[in-house]
């Protein structure tokens, strides 16, 4: 009591101008570093505290400093390991409430905006409206009922509650655009991005190993065009073609090739090191799910920060780019050749500079202005009056006070004399 009395005491004393951020994540924040983490970062770079909530309750309870402004919270839960598996909400509720109750009074959290990365926390989203007036905003960045392991009915049901009750949508794809204005008003598309500068390193650093290298990083799961990865190996047998990520699928198929190379899960500040040695990059994805169709896939926009050449399967997102910054076909005859023609150096695609100039324009630094931006949409404008006679001097006190103590995230300040 004695420790959270005096980081209260602290937080009060502090300058505080903007809405703090509370963000209850879809992943852990040490997982794969992906969206959720790229804006919680850049909020905190921006002046806004921020709270991400982690997705699993086994660690010990924690708060976590990354830097002046980014917090990462584990709470514990004897009755339920994550996010994913909360039993019916009426019980748990209690639980949510204790926790948030407490972080709120420990971090002096007066002013926030709270964010939803995954649809089972919107109960406690509403409670946390009703108690203290946080408006919602919902990072609508998954079609979260084709994950296999997640897809229940309460998931797609809390899907549905939370597009609907929240104040503000920000889709990552035209087509979970489509879905959101079915239930919210104030939708809104901020796509995917890439941190241009941490890939650039793989193209300063290029290299070329004896047998050229047809790369993937990511995720292998059931979305994964399996079948397109082993044709490739077994008509290109002079190539080698490495696969980066967790495999949950597919891992007796693709170990029967030997010139498949699974190096695992690696991290995301090793990516670069290997990127460097792909000289055609893939993104061979099942276009036939609906989780594809509404993903609009960052590595694509990460491949071309380091000027590499990129063939995907026909992802809807990426259309607009075909035979510019991408080739692209879900025929494993045409996909074959234009690997084969980027590694030639025959293809057409846009050069390696333009393709780094591209990557620039879609810098996650900004995606986050403009995801921001939504955010306050959701919050209204409010005007804070101060009547006065003169008083100049107490005047000056009264209006540094409001400036400097106010968080709320859209007001105007009018003086009337």
């Amino acid at each position: 009591p004695m420790v959270l009395e005096k980081t209260a005491k602290e937080c009060l004393k502090q300058k505080y101008d903007k809405p703090d951020i509370l963000m209850f994540s879809v992943i852990n924040y040490d997982f794969r570093f992906q969206r959720p983490q790229q804006f919680a970062k850049r909020f905190s770079e921006n002046g806004h505290r921020v709270f991400y909530i982690n997705a699993n309750f086994v660690n010990k309870e924690k708060v976590e400093k990354l830097n002046e402004n980014l917090h990462v919270v584990d709470f514990f839960s004897d009755e339920c390991n994550a996010i994913y598996y909360v039993p019916e909400w009426k019980g748990f509720l209690p639980w949510f409430q204790k926790k948030m109750d407490d972080l709120l009074r420990t971090y002096a959290i007066r002013d926030a905006v709270v964010v939803l990365d995954y649809p089972n926390w919107v109960w406690g989203a509403e409670y946390l409206r009703t108690a203290y007036g946080f408006k919602i905003v919902t990072d609508y960045m998954d079609d979260f009922t084709g994950f296999l392991g997640t897809t229940t009915d309460d998931l797609k049901n809390n899907c549905i509650h939370m597009l609907k009750t929240s104040d503000a949508v920000v889709s990552s794809s035209q087509f979970l655009h489509d879905i959101a204005v079915k239930y919210s008003k104030n939708v809104s598309i901020v796509r995917n991005g890439t941190e241009v500068d941490h890939f650039y390193t793989a193209a300063l650093k290029e290299e070329h190993k004896k047998r050229p290298v047809i790369g993937y990083y990511g995720a292998v799961s059931h979305w994964f065009d399996w079948e397109k990865v082993c044709y490739v190996a077994d008509q290109m047998p002079d190539c080698d073609v490495v696969i980066i990520g967790e495999i949950t699928e597919y891992r007796e198929q693709l170990e029967k090739h030997k010139n498949i190379k699974l190096l695992g899960e690696k991290k995301y500040q090793e990516l670069p090191k290997h990127l460097a040695y792909f000289d055609v990059c893939l993104i061979p994805f099942d276009t036939s799910t609906d989780l594809i169709k509404a993903t609009n896939p960052v590595k694509f926009y990460e491949y071309l920060s380091a000027g590499k050449k990129v063939v995907t399967t026909e992802i809807p997102e990426l259309e607009p780019y075909r035979d510019q910054y991408v080739y692209m076909s879900n025929e494993n005859e045409t996909f074959l050749e234009y690997i084969k023609m980027c590694l030639k150096g025959t293809d057409t695609l846009k050069s390696k500079e333009e393709g780094i100039a591209f990557a620039k324009e879609n810098d996650w630094q900004h995606r986050y202005e403009r995801f921001a931006e939504a955010c306050m949409t959701a919050v209204p404008k409010v005007s804070i009056v101060v009547l006065t006679y003169n008083n100049l001097e107490l005047n000056k006190y009264c209006i540094s006070s409001i400036l400097e103590k106010t968080a709320y995230a859209n007001y105007e300040l009018l003086i009337l004399d």
